[in-house]
C-alpha cells in the first residue's frame, strides 16, 4: 500500500535550563504529549548524553518517543530556537536537511524512543538563555501513513547498510532513472515492498548519493573525503562514489568525483615541482663546489 507523509510539529520549553544540563548521563527530561496523524509523541532531550560516548564527545541527545500502541516510522527535525530571532539565527539538525541522516527513516517502537540525534553541547552553550533560563526545542516530525488513494506523487523507500532511506518518485524519474527503474515492477508501477540495495552500497554512500540527487551538488564533507582519498585502495570514498556514480548512472556525479581528483593531483604537482626543483639547484652546487676543492 502506498504511503505518504504527514508533518506536525511541536515546542517543548525547558525550564530552569541552567540546573536540567547538569543532570547525569542517561537521565533526560521529556516534554507533554503531542499528536501528529493520530499518533502521540513526546520530545526527550538528555543534557549530558544517553552514554559515555555522548559524554566524551560533549554532545546532548535527542530524540522521539512513541507513546502510541503501535511501531511509526518517521522523519525528524530538531531545532534550538533562539530567543531573540532578530539577533541570531537558530540551531538545527534535520533529517530533512543534513548531509549525515538525510531522508533517513527513523523507527519507533510503542512506549520506546527513536535513534537519538546529537547535538554539540557548545552549540547550545553558544545560544542566550534570555531572562528566563529557557531552552526551546522545536521538532518537527513525519509521519509515514498508508494512503487511502493512491498518490500523485508516491514515496519510495530504500534499505542501505541496514537503515532505511526515502524519496519521492517524481524526484527519482526525473534525476536518476536508474533508482527508479528499481523500484518498478516491468510495467513500471512503484513497488510497496522496500527497495533492497546491494551489499556494497552501504547507508553512508548511499546517503551522499540522495543528497547530491536532490541538491545537485556533493556536499563539503564528501568533497573533503575524495580528495583525500587514496584511489589505489578500492574502498577509499572516491572510487566508492565513483562506483556508485556509475551503478546508478549519474554522469554529473562522476565528472564532479574526477575534478575533485584532477584539481588534487595538479596542486600536489605544483607543490611538489618547485621542491623538487630547488633540490636539484641545492646538490648540483653542492656537486660542484666539491669538484672544486
Amino acid at each position: 500500500m502506498a504511503k505518504i507523509m504527514v508533518k506536525g510539529c511541536n515546542v517543548y520549553v525547558v525550564h530552569n535550563y541552567s540546573t536540567i544540563k547538569k543532570m547525569p548521563v542517561g537521565e533526560c527530561t521529556r516534554s507533554e504529549i503531542f499528536d501528529v496523524a493520530g499518533h502521540l509523541f513526546r520530545i526527550v532531550l538528555y543534557p549530558q548524553g544517553m552514554d559515555e560516548i555522548d559524554y566524551i564527545n560533549q554532545t546532548s541527545a535527542f530524540t522521539i518517543q512513541n507513546e502510541s500502541v503501535s511501531e511509526v516510522e518517521l522523519v525528524v527535525s530538531f531545532e534550538i530556537l533562539h530567543p531573540y530571532p532578530l539577533l541570531g539565527s537558530n540551531v538545527r539538525r534535520s533529517s530533512f536537511h543534513d548531509r549525515l541522516i538525510f531522508r533517513n527513516v527513523l523507527t519507533a517502537q510503542p512506549g520506546l524512543e527513536s535513534r537519538c540525534i546529537p547535538f554539540l553541547q557548545p552549540w547550545i552553550a553558544s545560544m542566550p538563555r534570555g531572562i528566563s533560563d529557557t531552552l526551546k526545542i522545536r521538532a518537527t516530525v513525519g509521519v509515514f501513513i498508508n494512503a487511502l488513494d493512491v498518490p500523485i506523487d508516491r514515496t519510495i523507500f530504500f534499505r542501505a547498510g541496514g537503515e532505511r532511506f526515502y524519496a519521492e518518485e517524481s524526484v527519482l524519474r526525473t534525476r536518476c532513472r536508474q533508482l527508479h527503474r528499481l523500484a518498478c515492477d516491468s510495467n513500471g508501477d512503484v513497488l510497496d515492498a522496500d527497495v533492497v540495495l546491494e551489499a556494497d552500497i552501504g547507508s553512508d554512500l548511499f546517503c551522499a548519493v540522495l543528497w547530491f540527487i536532490y541538491n545537485k551538488k556533493l556536499q563539503t564533507l564528501d568533497k573533503v573525503d575524495i580528495v583525500r582519498s587514496n584511489m589505489r585502495d578500492p574502498n577509499s570514498w572516491g572510487q566508492s562514489m565513483l562506483r556508485a556514480a556509475d551503478r546508478f548512472q549519474l554522469p554529473h556525479l562522476r565528472r564532479m568525483c574526477n575534478s575533485l581528483l584532477f584539481f588534487r593531483d595538479v596542486q600536489i604537482h605544483d607543490m611538489c615541482f618547485p621542491i623538487g626543483s630547488a633540490f636539484r639547484k641545492s646538490w648540483n652546487i653542492i656537486r660542484m663546489v666539491h669538484k672544486d676543492s
